[in-house]
């Protein structure tokens, strides 16, 4: 076809022609092919493709070791046996000073029931003689304080009363026999190192005398007779003379 014989450029020019639009006709389609081809592979793409999302970074949960529940545990230890004694140092304290108050305001009342009735009262009555029987009228007058009524002590003429705490002490009453001139009050720690450390007496001079017991059968009459005042540091309470 390279060649066309005289007369036939006519058909050379068709076949020219035709040739052009085939060629074209064969991109233009090859074009919509890879087109269609295209969007075909979008659509499947788009059908079957996941987007794959960025894994999510755990975060580790650190927890306590076992070293450091032993360091926090030894440091409640250390701080429990610091407080704790304080809070019982402070707890005695309170009671012996209660103890001390409440001796106080017994001897008063005391001298007032003798200015009354010329008699200190008998310790199986006194009190009732001061108090009443707290559940109706007291006598008149009356004489304190309220913390020793009848309904909190049991009193009697021998050792300290079932049922006679007051603020962590045990108080016994001995009266001298009718007319009664004299007396004594023998004031006992209930938990000797929990309740109190000391044990105090007092009688008709007013004077408060107290002693350091190492056992609770040391505070007696014989062991606090001769002991120190409470202005003056407590000796032993075995140590009668206070030497």
């Amino acid at each position: 076809m390279d060649e066309i014989p005289n007369g036939c450029e006519g058909l050379r020019e068709k076949i020219d022609t035709a040739a052009d639009t085939q060629e074209k006709g064969g991109e233009k389609g090859k074009e919509m092919v890879r087109r269609r081809n295209k969007e075909k592979g979008f659509i499947v793409h788009s059908l079957f493709h996941v987007k794959k999302e960025k894994p999510m970074r755990r975060i580790a949960k650190r927890g306590f070791t076992l070293v450091e529940i032993m360091i926090v545990v030894a440091i409640i230890a250390l701080l429990a046996a610091i407080a704790i004694p304080n809070v019982l140092r402070g707890r005695t304290s309170a009671n012996e000073s209660a103890a001390i108050g409440n001796l106080r305001a017994l001897v008063s009342s005391l001298e007032m029931v003798r200015s009354v009735n010329q008699e200190y009262p008998a310790a199986e009555t006194w009190q009732a003689t001061m108090y009443g029987d707290c559940a109706g009228a007291a006598p008149t007058p009356d004489f304190g304080p309220p913390s020793f009524c009848t309904a909190n002590l049991d009193g009697g003429a021998g050792g300290p009363p079932v049922g006679a705490e007051v603020q962590g002490y045990n108080y016994n009453y001995t009266g001298a026999a009718d007319p009664a001139q004299t007396y004594t009050i023998l004031v006992v720690p209930v938990g000797l190192g929990t309740t109190g450390t000391r044990c105090f007496l007092t009688n008709e001079t007013g004077l408060i005398r107290h002693c350091a017991p190492a056992a609770a059968g040391d505070c007696t009459l014989a062991n606090l007779a001769g002991e120190n005042t409470i202005d003056a540091q407590p000796n032993l309470c075995n140590n009668a003379l206070g030497t």
